[in-house]
């Protein structure tokens, strides 16, 4: 038998070639040797190359083919009991030199197949370990990305929790917020409304309490109006007759009128003048006196005259000049103190019928009456008079009133007769005074003349501007603070359009430069003629 080396594409394991055995006995021994080729064997670059991913999804407990390897490999070829064997063959064969030729040559060829095998051996274990390392490096690789990604995913699920718990926070706050603030304005609503309530009820009361004193006021100025009112129509419906049916009271009354008449035309501001015409008028009053007493028609008749006679000078003279009121009042009050006090009354009563603004007080129409006679009630004269000719007559006729109400009573700046009127005391002479001209009445006029809507008709501005300058500085020295007051309201609604009636302008100008004058530190009043002259 002969033994080569086999070639490649044999791979029987052992390089043994059998084609010249000879011997049936060396087929027996040849089987009893253990085959190499699995352990020869190298792995393929299939079983040795494999992905991360192979791995990692590969079945837990199942071998792979490096497992397979590794455990062929920890069970090693023993090379002396394949040598051991190869001598025994040898020497059953015989020797010669080239079977030693051969044998040598199978000895080295085993020998360099043991070093192969181990080097082998040892690239396979050294790339194993490499390919172990990589895969558990890919292992803790893939299991520290997973693991970031879990903390990443927590974190995010963490920040998306902790930014919803704030956002709850933050919606219960503004929850909380604006139920604080609703709750709050409601407290500031309640407290507002209890505020307005109590404000409102106090605004009624005293709205209660103005309405009630406006009514009083009211009703005593409608109440005085009607007085003084009712009585000229007594005086015309019942006096007038008596002595028109008289003939002889009648040209008793005639021939006094006739005295009359002339001497109220007269009268001016001269001391001597006003003393004697004062005198005369006196001794024509006292003539139906003496005779028939206090409260005879024809003593009544001439007191309604001679109020005629004055109220005609008044909206002639007056209304064109203030300053002739001043000598007529002082005539009146002359009369009135010494014996002829029923003089205030009837002359009171002539103002009213002839200017309700006397009160003041704007009569309503009554029902049936017509529009004629109910313009005559006002103090219309007719129907062709303006509005401008009416407020002038209405001015000179208050100003009369004004300038009686300033009248200074005293023994030197009156007319008086009989020793027991000049030999009076001051306070006797201001007992005298008629409660129609007293100073406190221009208090009571000017608080009427204020009183809503009379300031809205057009009269009032002008009657308003008379009374400041006729007794403006007296009734700013009485009153004091209160005057000042008054004054101080007019400045502030002088100028408001909405107060007053709109064709009055020229008079609130007459007002407002008396309002100047009197911020200036000026006298109120600025009309000539308080004082006598000689």
């Amino acid at each position: 038998m002969r033994f080569s080396v086999p070639d490649e594409r044999y791979r029987n394991g052992y390089g043994l070639s059998d084609s010249d055995d000879s011997d049936g006995n060396s087929d027996d021994d040849m089987n009893n040797i253990k085959p190499i080729k699995s352990i020869l064997k190298s792995p393929t670059s299939n079983s040795l190359v494999k992905s991360d991913s192979n791995h990692l999804n590969s079945e837990f407990g199942r071998f792979d083919e490096v497992e397979v390897f590794d455990n062929i490999h920890n069970h090693p070829i023993n090379f002396s009991n394949l040598s051991n064997s190869f001598s025994h063959s040898i020497g059953q064969l015989g020797s010669s030199n080239d079977e030693d030729k051969d044998i040598d040559h199978i000895q080295r060829t085993i020998s360099q197949l043991q070093l192969k095998s181990k080097q082998d051996s040892i690239d396979l274990e050294k790339a194993f370990n490499q390919r172990n390392k990589q895969l558990w490096l890919s292992i803790e690789t893939s299991i520290d990305f997973a693991q970031k990604e879990s903390d990443i995913q927590a974190q995010r699920e963490a920040e998306e929790n902790r930014l919803k718990s704030e956002e709850k926070k933050r919606v219960d706050q503004v929850a909380h917020d604006k139920d604080q603030q609703r709750k709050q304005e409601q407290q500031q609503e309640q407290q507002q409304q209890q505020l307005h309530l109590q404000q409102h009820q106090q605004h009624l009361k005293h709205l209660q309490s103005q309405s009630q004193s406006l009514k009083f006021t009211q009703n005593k100025a409608r109440d005085d109006y009607l007085h003084y009112y009712n009585l000229i129509i007594h005086i015309k419906h019942v006096v007038l007759p008596q002595v028109s049916q008289n003939p002889a009271i009648k040209k008793a009354c005639s021939a006094s009128k006739r005295k009359i008449t002339p001497k109220i035309g007269q009268l001016t501001n001269s001391i001597t003048q006003t003393t004697r015409i004062t005198n005369e008028i006196n001794d024509t009053l006292n003539e139906p006196k003496l005779l028939h007493g206090e409260s005879s028609p024809a003593y009544t008749w001439l007191l309604n005259h001679l109020s005629k006679c004055l109220l005609r000078q008044a909206e002639t003279e007056v209304s064109a000049k203030s300053s002739t009121a001043f000598p007529l009042a002082r005539l009146v009050m002359s009369l009135s103190l010494n014996e002829h006090p029923r003089l205030a009354e009837i002359l009171m009563g002539r103002m009213v019928k002839k200017a309700c603004w006397t009160i003041p007080y704007y009569p309503t129409k009554s029902d049936g009456e017509n529009e004629e006679a109910y313009k005559r009630r006002v103090g219309r004269k007719n129907a062709s008079e303006t509005t401008v000719q009416y407020n002038d007559r209405m001015s000179g006729i208050l100003a009369l009133y004004f300038a009686i109400l300033q009248t200074r009573v005293s023994t030197d700046n009156l007319v008086l007769s009989g020793d027991q009127a000049r030999n009076a005391t001051q306070d006797d002479l201001v007992s005298r005074i008629p409660p129609q001209f007293r100073f406190g009445m221009c208090w009571t006029w000017l608080a009427h003349a204020l009183r809503p809507p009379l300031p809205t008709l057009a009269t009032i501005p002008q009657l308003l501007a008379t009374f400041f300058e006729i007794l403006g500085q007296p009734w700013q020295i009485a009153f004091g603070e209160q005057a000042r007051k008054v004054l101080r309201l007019l400045k502030t609604v002088i100028d408001d359009d909405n107060a007053w009636a709109s064709n009055s302008e020229a008079n609130l100008t007459r007002i407002r430069l008396l309002l100047d004058k009197w911020s200036s530190g000026l006298p109120l009043s600025g009309v000539e003629g308080r004082s006598w002259e000689n």
